[in-house]
Parts: C-alpha cells; sequence; structure tokens
C-alpha cells in the first residue's frame, strides 16, 4: 500500500460515521501509520483496528499510541508481527495509563523484550480497561514475566494473559504462580512453548490449591515431565474452578497419567484436558482420562441434585481403587460409574451390581 492509498483511507475515518472495524492485515502500511494514526484521533466510530503484519516499527507503535491517547472509540487493537520493540511498547503502555476504552491489545510476535513488558505491566497497575493482552513470541524471559506477575497481584480487570513462546523458565512461572495466588480476574493464563519445567509446574500447581478464578490453563511444551503432572494433580483433587488443562508434549509417562487420571476421580469440574504427544504415554490411560471427562461434562449438565451421588461414586471407586490402582484404567469400569451417577436409581443398582462383579 502507498502514501496516497493510506490518505484516501485516512480521510475516510475522519469523515465516515458508518465504519466501525478496519482490517489493513499485511497490506505493509510501514512509514505511513502516522497518517492513518492522526485521522484516530479524531475518529468516534471505529472500534476494531487490526493492524497485524505491517512492519510498523517502534515509530508507528508511537504514532499509535500518541492516537490512543485521545481516541475514545477502539475497544480491540491487533498489532501482531509488527517489528515493534521495548521502545513502541512504553509508548503504548503510557497510552493505557490514560485510555479507558482498549479492551484487547495484541502485540504478539514483535520484540518488546523484558523493558517493553516491565512497562506493560507499569500500565496495568492504574488501567482498569484492559482484559486482553497477548504477548505471544516477545522473548521477555522470566524477568518481563515476573514485572506481568507484580502487576496482576493488583489488576482486577486482565482475564486473558498470553505469554506462550517467551523463554519464562522456573523463576519467571513461580512469580506468575504467586500472583495468581491473590489475582481475582485472570481466566486464561498461555504458558505454551516456555522452559517452566517441573519446578513451573509444581509453583502452578500450588496455586491453583487457592485459586477460585483461573478456568483455563495451557501449558504445552514446557518439560514439566510425569513429576510436574503429579504435582498439578494434586491440585485439581481440590480444585473446583479450572476446566480445560493443556499438557501435550511434556514428556509426561505413565505414572503422572495414573496420577491425573486418580485426581479426578474426584474432580467434577474439569472438562477438557490434552495430554498426549510424550514417548511411553499409556493408550489405555487416555482412554480413561477421557472417559471421566466425559463423566465430568455430563455431570456439568446435571441438577444439582446429582451432587450427593456423585459423592458416593466417589467413595465407591476409592474403595476399589485402593484394592486394585490398576483398574483405574480400565474403560468398562469408567463407564459403569458414568452409569452409577447418571441413571435412574435401578440402573444404579445395576451398574453398582456390574462393577462389584467386574473387580472381583
Amino acid at each position: 500500500m502507498d502514501a496516497e492509498s493510506v490518505r484516501v483511507i485516512a480521510q475516510l475515518l475522519r469523515s465516515s460515521t458508518v465504519v466501525t472495524t478496519l482490517g489493513l492485515h499485511g497490506v505493509q502500511i510501514g512509514a505511513w501509520t502516522a497518517v492513518l494514526a492522526g485521522a484516530l484521533q479524531g475518529n468516534t466510530n471505529v472500534t476494531t483496528l487490526d493492524l497485524s503484519h505491517n512492519n510498523i516499527d517502534d515509530e508507528g507503535a508511537q504514532a499509535l499510541a500518541g492516537a490512543l491517547q485521545g481516541n475514545t472509540s477502539v475497544t480491540t487493537l491487533h498489532l501482531r508481527s509488527n517489528n515493534i520493540g521495548s521502545d513502541g511498547a512504553q509508548a503504548l503502555a503510557r497510552a493505557l495509563q490514560g485510555n479507558t476504552t482498549l479492551t484487547t491489545l495484541d502485540l504478539s510476535w514483535n520484540n518488546i523484550a523484558p523493558g517493553g513488558a516491565a512497562a506493560l505491566a507499569g500500565a496495568l497497575r492504574g488501567n482498569t480497561t484492559l482484559t486482553t493482552l497477548r504477548l505471544q513470541g516477545n522473548n521477555i524471559g522470566d524477568e518481563g514475566a515476573a514485572s506481568l506477575a507484580g502487576a496482576l497481584r493488583g489488576n482486577t480487570s486482565v482475564t486473558m494473559l498470553e505469554l506462550s513462546h517467551n523463554n519464562i523458565g522456573y523463576e519467571g512461572a513461580q512469580a506468575l504462580a504467586g500472583a495468581l495466588q491473590g489475582n481475582t480476574s485472570v481466566t486464561t493464563l498461555d504458558l505454551s512453548w516456555n522452559n517452566i519445567g517441573y519446578g513451573g509446574a509444581a509453583a502452578l500447581a500450588g496455586a491453583l490449591r487457592g485459586n477460585t478464578t483461573l478456568t483455563t490453563l495451557y501449558l504445552s511444551c514446557n518439560n514439566i515431565g510425569s513429576d510436574g503432572a503429579e504435582a498439578l494433580a494434586g491440585a485439581l483433587r481440590g480444585n473446583t474452578t479450572l476446566t480445560t488443562l493443556d499438557l501435550p508434549w511434556n514428556n509426561i509417562a505413565a505414572g503422572g497419567v495414573e496420577a491425573l487420571a486418580g485426581a479426578l476421580r474426584g474432580n467434577v469440574t474439569l472438562t477438557t484436558l490434552w495430554v498426549g504427544g510424550s514417548d511411553g504415554f499409556p493408550q489405555e490411560g487416555s482412554r480413561a482420562l477421557a472417559i471421566i471427562l466425559c463423566r465430568n461434562m455430563r455431570y456439568r449438565e446435571q441438577d444439582q441434585a446429582t451432587v450427593p451421588i456423585f459423592s458416593r461414586v466417589v467413595r465407591w471407586v476409592e474403595g476399589i481403587h485402593s484394592v486394585n490402582s490398576s483398574r483405574i484404567y480400565e474403560s468398562r469400569l469408567w463407564l459403569l460409574v458414568a452409569q452409577y451417577a447418571f441413571t435412574t436409581p435401578k440402573g444404579r443398582k445395576d451398574a453398582l451390581r456390574a462393577a462389584r462383579s467386574h473387580t472381583q
């Protein structure tokens, strides 16, 4: 796109009262971003602006930041893959301190580094509007993660934080886990494709024991191993909020799968769990987990009158498990559990009889 085309669009933004979404994904506006930003300062209609893949760099980000300080309509801004560095992120952070409209900011696949993350963290301490912050692939490391964690302790508006592909290790995960223990707004945290290891998984597991807000946690490709899976399994025994846990490609073997299956015996909240992609992953464990999760999905659809019934089921299965732990992998057993929990009284009696026969 050339300068004249950008000027035409800018003029449209100044005069139009009907354009609410402007998508300029990958059209290479680059050096002419300031022209567009100038038009946004007086525009009161555009709510969604997508400038991803445009190589706008720090200078363009600074121009947009200036526009955001006076704009009262843009709620969603996509700046993915734009070669924005720490300076551009700091300018946008300053804009967020005064902006009361923006709810979604996507800065994925730039290079804001720890300095940019720290600036955004500073803005989050005063901003009460932003709900979604995507920082995937920005090389923020442990230092940047710790800065954001500090902001989350007091922030009550951010619900979704994406930090995948950021070279975050144990220390960064530990800082975020500490923040989650007191945070009451974040519902989705994405830490995929980092390297938090067992220690990071254990720290997050500790947070899950006290957190009552997080519903979705992505941890794929983090080298947590079976020990990390066992730590998370321990947290699931008491957690009643998490519905989605993503753990593929983490070198989880039979011990980790068995721990997860055991934890889910008493957990009726988790309905989505991914754990594949690891050597030594048992097929029978995958089947058992799938059946338990189906039970949970069905349970969540039931009337609350089923709660006492499920409590009896849990005690019943625990009794079986204490006799022979390998039985937890058997598909037939869990099908009987589901039948016992969610059918008529006669169906439950039949299921109990069949289960006793099956486990003798």
